[in-house]
């Protein structure tokens, strides 16, 4: 049997078998286009996240204290301290850190004229900005000689100085 005797036969056989020849192809055009489907949502999300992750810096790790997880437990030692952070950031100790920035949270009321709102303050080093990388819509960041100074500055979110400073800038 040659290749002409075999295409001459296979045609045959789809044209007598109409309906399940349409079923079958059917069947193969359903399922590749569900495979390509399937394929294409996983990495659209994949990319989605990833650009979460990155936007918070993929390659930081947060730790915190263990009193803040084990209230009322016994045994809790304590807050983690600036000397604990300077000893994460001791490049001669753990040399595959590349940036430490300890931070302090507490949700408390901020008072500007007659405005007052509760708000999460977070006091952090100006390494924080490099980590976690949001951008800054106008001003400047906190920098190392502000810390030096002991200066009196903030980084207020969006939300903060819209509901604050409604009619002035910030």
């Amino acid at each position: 049997m040659n290749i002409w005797e075999s295409i001459n036969s296979s045609w045959q056989v789809l044209y007598t078998n109409k309906m399940r020849s349409g079923l079958t192809i059917l069947g193969i055009v359903i399922g590749v286009w569900a495979v390509v489907f399937l394929v294409s949502f996983g990495r659209g999300h994949e990319a989605n996240i990833t650009s979460i992750f990155e936007s918070m810096g993929a390659n930081a790790i947060y730790i915190t204290s263990a009193s803040n997880m084990t209230q009322g437990m016994s045994g809790a030692t304590g807050s983690l301290t600036m000397e604990d952070a300077e000893a994460l950031a001791n490049s001669n100790r753990i040399p595959s850190v590349d940036l430490v920035a300890p931070i302090s949270e507490k949700l408390s009321k901020v008072v500007y004229g007659n405005e007052n709102k509760n708000v999460d303050i977070m006091g952090a080093t100006p390494e924080i900005m490099q980590i976690i990388s949001y951008p800054l819509a106008a001003g400047d960041s906190i920098s190392e000689l502000d810390v030096k100074r002991g200066a009196n500055v903030a980084v207020i979110g969006s939300q903060t100085a819209t509901n604050l400073f409604s009619t002035e800038d910030p």
